[in-house]
């Protein structure tokens, strides 16, 4: 049985890679799940931990959690929730 993240990482009906993005005013962050099922979140080129779930890590962005100081000390408009995020595959 596939664990549950899984299932958004794939687009099923063209076998490629999700990852969801949002764009802010200190960089680019990005969801993507590695090679190993677990999903990691980066600003710019920095990653900033890694997630059992795309919702978890979309909402320690959305609650200054990332670790990244630009973003989480500052008051800055975020999406609410995943599917705010944009998304792209690859």
């Amino acid at each position: 049985m596939r664990p549950r993240a899984q299932q958004h990482a794939i687009d099923p009906r063209q076998r490629r890679q999700v990852i969801y993005f949002f764009k802010s005013p200190v960089g680019v962050f990005q969801i993507l799940q590695n090679i190993r099922g677990r999903w990691e979140l980066w600003l710019d080129d920095e990653r900033h931990g890694f997630y059992g779930s795309p919702m978890a890590a979309a909402d320690d962005v959305h609650m200054r959690a990332t670790g990244a100081p630009g973003w989480d000390g500052r008051r800055l408009t975020s999406p609410g929730s995943l599917g705010e995020w944009q998304k792209t595959f690859r």
